[in-house]
């Protein structure tokens, strides 16, 4: 009985090494890729290491092989379903984690540029500075060319004012040098001229009961004094004692003084004229002042008359030495 027994597991072991067709042909769909052997008893058996190998194994023992041969006799051996077992081939993915992808490589860059930009920032930066520096050398340049201009124009101007400022008080300084000069000259001229006139004893002017008439070159000098506005070389021609007498519509004003005060009164009186002087009056202009009751005394025949444009009227009568002793003054011949 037991004999059969083993004969039956033998069969079923054989058939378990022989499969059947369609177990061949899904072996043979799958030998490309992995082919299943049925293990041996041997590689059944399980290795028991000893305390003594070191961790070599070494073969079972025969009880032991027996209970495994039994409980492959009593058990059926699970045989994985091969196809189930069976992965489908898939390609080895390739590590792409070291190669940067396109938006990577862009990034990348655009961090190169950006650091590049980081980079020459300070050069730029220096650069500009640099720039502004140079700008404003310049206008500071600008600015002291104008400051030095305006310095140097100004000073230029002043010099010159200085210089015209001198040169102005110089030739008044000289005008009235000249002035005085002449006013001497003249002075000694009408005392000279008397002088020969009595040692001579002859006059080349006319005498009158009221003084001598001046010599031809003292009248032209006090005719010219008035026409010129030079009043001051009256002084010379005048004695030391001066009357004038301001005629007015119904009475006559007169002052006696010096010399020089009847020569300021002459220049205030001639300021307001209008020029030209005539001192060639017609006898039928001078008939109505001399015929005055008024006024007539200040019109002998030796004295010297003179008319305005604007009919202002002079009269200078002369002493017993030619000098002149009055001066009369009218604003209007009307009031004669």
């Amino acid at each position: 009985m037991d004999q059969e027994k083993k004969e039956e597991k033998s069969e079923e072991i054989n058939q378990f090494e022989q499969p059947s067709n369609d177990n061949n042909e899904m072996n043979e769909t799958f030998e490309t890729s992995e082919t299943f052997e049925t293990p041996t008893e041997a590689e059944l058996t399980p290795e028991v290491p000893s305390e003594e190998s070191d961790g070599f194994t070494e073969a079972a023992k025969p009880t032991e092989i027996q209970e495994l041969a039994e409980k492959a006799e009593t058990e059926p051996i699970e045989v994985p379903e091969l196809i189930e077992d069976v992965k489908p081939y898939e390609a080895p993915k390739q590590d792409t984690s070291s190669e940067p992808t396109t938006g990577v490589v862009e990034e990348q860059k655009s961090e190169d540029k950006v650091e590049k930009h980081d980079d020459d920032a300070p050069v730029q930066e220096e650069k500009s500075v640099k720039v502004a520096k140079k700008g404003h050398a310049v206008q500071l340049v600008i600015v002291i060319f104008v400051v030095w201009s305006i310095i140097t124009a100004g000073g230029a101007y002043l010099l010159r004012d200085k210089a015209a400022n001198d040169s102005e008080a110089q030739t008044k300084d000289q005008i009235t040098s000249l002035q005085n000069q002449l006013k001497a000259a003249n002075k000694n001229e009408a005392d000279l001229q008397s002088q020969i006139d009595e040692l001579n004893g002859t006059s080349s002017s006319t005498t009158t009961t009221n003084g001598v008439a001046p010599s031809s070159s003292a009248a032209s000098s006090i005719k010219a004094s008035i026409t010129s506005g030079n009043t001051a070389a009256l002084e010379g021609y005048m004695a030391s004692s001066v009357s004038v007498a301001t005629a007015t519509s119904n009475s006559t004003s007169i002052s006696t003084g010096t010399a020089t005060a009847a020569v300021t009164s002459v220049t205030n009186f001639i300021a307001n004229a209008t020029l030209p002087w005539d001192f060639a009056l017609t006898p039928s202009v001078l008939a109505p002042y001399q015929s005055s009751t008024s006024h007539g005394k200040y019109f002998p025949t030796i004295a010297i008359v003179g008319k305005s444009a604007n009919s202002k009227v002079i009269s200078f009568s002369f002493d017993s030495a030619g000098k002149i002793n009055t001066v009369f003054l009218a604003n209007s011949d009307s009031s004669l």
